[in-house]
């Protein structure tokens, strides 16, 4: 009776700090003087969901090599401040835009246009070093000039000539400029030989500047001299530009997925399910939680495909925990004993999942650049967050859950129903997938394949001056009439329409033209600016690095759990489904536009179907240690594990298809783009686990020789 009643206090104060919690994260709270803001008011978000300011430069002799050198060597500057997110691209044949989320970034802007041409000179006008002998930088805080200095690293040759220059000049100041104008004048007191030094900024004007100028410094050294003069012609805000319903729409579909989860664990396993519903709420609070703490950590559509990985890892954590008591309750286990021997055989397959997942995304996050780097970011957060609660709270629920009393077998789930043998349709199965993938390959080949947007094909701006306060639905209601793809962002009373290579700026000029003036009768064209892709060959190419060795390492911790031909059928059926879901996308290409989100939702769909992969080999191993099962065949010891997770597999796949699902029919443009390969990515991750990884194993496992499945005797229980 006492652990009865401790067990109903201990779960009703966990819900009631899950419901403070929710309440927090939606409305926030003042207490005196602290102040604890809603996740809405603080969750840092990206071009694309809150807008930022946009710079234009123009180089004073252009050339598209120049040009496209500079637009790698700003975005190298901006990655090392921080700004993945930022965008910079081509405009017309002399003009670079970039974009950088945020309101408060124009420092930031200003600092990643400047040519960067370092010298130090001696009083004689001679050149001592330029920026391409420093090899490393950093800014360095002084106690002794309480301010900041840049930290350099010389190579060898750079060496030499400042000792040699500084033994000279003992006594003398030297001139450190940028681009000819002069930074600094520090006077030299000995010989510099060791090749290390430090620029102090005399001229700032309080310790946070000098910060910056060291900052702003220290990213220019790093991408190295732009090839070209650039001079800023405009800095302007700019709206999201996704639209903005874009944010509410996936706020919407997040909450309503999370809900969706914790309503169907409920209907599913009943009071198990319950406990297992509190532990998501709280999974769902703490990743967002974490997600407006870490540094670095921008929301965007390649975010949030990590975050909804995150999240069918969370579900599968907790229906693994479900499941497994659920298999012990089924052999006529006590409730108290189905949870402690269902915790034995759920523990490892948690742990699999959680190792295999962190290590994809954990190089990911090491090895990727823009978008990638913000998927991979958004994707260890969860993932280990979900890993460590899964471990702790849900456990604990669960404990304190069954230490109420209720034994009678209608609290829990029902006996699962005997499955229909599914291997003998895996040749039909592997024939559709290969002649899904044949035909987008010939319609990819013959020039009507995926339909890239602009971040991928390039387009064209037209701009308009609205000349008063408007309402960017008009403009929105208007093209969509026209039958015009577009991308709508408002600039305080400006306009701007962003179309695809394949769209016409004329005939979107003509659209606006026609009816915008009846209501905003200051409305005029302001001009048409060709602009070039963002995002290409690199994107793609970076994508694909960092892919492919997260997924390697992945794949080969599974095969050093599960054997060689474990690992070998998960790599198949990765590769399958990235295929089937680009496949998809190309067949649908009338509806769908592909833009950057699209290569985060194909490393969403890759990655989910390594954690498939993990779950089902957990299970082909423990049913061939089974008694009994040890020496029948492989294909019948894959078809007993598909059988047995049968149910999981879809239910898992069910709940993560809830959020691109919504998004489909909330979403508008680039947001449904995004979900369709996240939501045909599910759904192929749980075709391919149900009906080809484990006949694929089957048929390995023999050749390999190395399966880990039976090694080991069977315990006795």
């Amino acid at each position: 009776m006492q652990a009865k009643i401790g067990s109903k206090i201990r779960l009703a104060l966990v819900a009631l700090v899950a419901v403070f919690a929710a309440y927090l994260a939606l409305c926030g709270v003042r207490v005196g003087k602290y102040v604890f803001n809603p996740y809405a008011d603080v969750l840092p978000l990206g071009l694309d969901l809150r807008g930022g300011v946009s710079a234009e430069y123009k180089a004073a002799e252009p050339s598209a090599e120049g040009l496209d050198a500079a637009v790698r060597a700003i975005s190298v500057r901006l990655a090392g401040a921080g700004l993945s997110e930022a965008t910079v691209r081509r405009v017309g044949d002399d003009r670079i835009r970039v974009e950088i989320p945020g309101s408060d970034e124009e420092g930031i802007a200003d600092a990643v246009g400047v040519r960067g041409h370092l010298e130090f000179l001696d009083p004689d006008g001679n050149v001592i070093l330029e920026g391409k002998d420093i090899v490393a930088s950093a800014p360095s805080y002084s106690e002794d000039s309480q301010a900041y200095a840049l930290a350099f690293q010389l190579n060898a040759e750079g060496t030499a000539r400042f000792a040699e220059a500084t033994a000279r000049l003992n006594g003398k100041a030297i001139s450190i400029r940028v681009d000819g104008v002069e930074v600094s004048a520090p006077t030299i007191g000995q010989a510099i030989t060791g090749g290390t030094g430090q620029i102090p900024f005399t001229q700032a004007t309080s310790a946070e500047d000098s910060l910056h100028r060291a900052e702003a410094l220290a990213l220019q050294l790093k991408s190295g001299e732009l090839p070209l003069t650039l001079e800023k012609t405009e800095s302007r805000g700019i709206s999201a530009t996704l639209g903005s319903g874009a944010t509410r729409g996936l706020a919407v579909a997040a909450v309503a997925a999370v809900l969706i989860a914790m309503i169907a664990m409920v209907v599913v396993h009943r009071l198990p399910g319950a406990a297992a519903a509190l532990s998501l709420l709280i999974y769902a609070l703490a990743a967002f939680a974490l997600l407006c703490e870490l540094p670095d950590v921008v929301l965007s559509l390649s975010s949030v495909a990590g975050i909804a990985l995150g999240f069918a890892a969370a579900v599968a954590m907790h229906l693994v925990l479900l499941e497994s008591f659920r298999d012990e309750l089924e052999a006529g286990r006590p409730a108290q004993n189905a949870l402690k021997f269902g915790d034995k055989a759920a523990i490892p397959a948690l742990f699999d999942l959680g190792i295999a997942a962190s290590i994809a995304a954990g190089l990911m996050l090491w090895l990727g650049e823009g978008a990638v780097r913000s998927f991979a970011q958004a994707l260890l957060s969860g993932v280990l967050t979900a890993f460590v609660l899964s471990l702790t709270l849900a456990r604990f629920l669960l404990k304190h859950a069954l230490n109420l009393g209720f034994e009678d077998r209608r609290y829990f789930a029902r006996p699962r129903r005997a499955g229909r043998p599914l291997a003998k349709r895996f040749k039909v199965c592997l024939i559709a997938s290969c002649a899904v993938v044949a035909v987008a390959l010939v319609m990819q080949l013959v020039g009507v394949g995926l339909n890239p947007g602009q971040d991928f094909a390039g387009g064209s701006v037209v701009r308009f001056s609205v000349g008063a306060e408007y309402d960017a639905s008009d403009a929105e209601g208007m093209l969509n009439a026209a039958g015009i793809d577009h991308v709508l962002v408002k600039s305080g009373t400006d306009l701007e329409a962003r179309l695809p290579l394949s769209e016409s700026a004329e005939r979107a000029r003509e659209a606006l033209e026609a009816g915008m003036p009846a209501k905003y009768p200051d409305f005029k064209f302001a001009s048409t600016d060709r602009v070039y892709a963002s995002a290409g060959g690199a994107l793609i190419g970076n994508a694909l690095k960092a892919l492919g060795i997260a997924a390697l390492c992945a794949l080969v911790y599974l095969a050093f759990r599960f054997g060689l031909a474990a690992g070998a059928a998960s790599l198949i059926a990765l590769v399958h489904d990235g295929l089937i879901a680009a496949a998809l996308t190309v067949l649908f290409r009338w509806a769908f536009r592909v833009d950057v989100p699209f290569a985060a939702a194909l490393l969403a769909v890759a990655l989910g179907s390594l954690g498939g992969s993990a779950l089902l080999f957990e299970r082909v191993r423990e049913s061939a240690r089974k008694p009994g099962l040890t020496k029948l065949p492989r294909a019948e010891i894959a078809e007993i594990a598909v059988g047995t997770t049968l149910g999981r597999t879809l239910l898992i796949a069910a709940l993560s298809l809830a959020a691109p699902v919504l998004l489909l029919i909330l979403g508008t443009g680039a947001v449904r783009a995004f979900a369709f390969p996240l939501a045909v990515g599910t759904l192929a991750a749980a075709y391919s686990s149900v009906m080809l990884t484990g006949p694929i194993w089957a048929k390995l496992a023999p050749r390999a020789n190395t399966t880990k499945t039976a090694k080991r005797p069977a315990k006795g229980k």
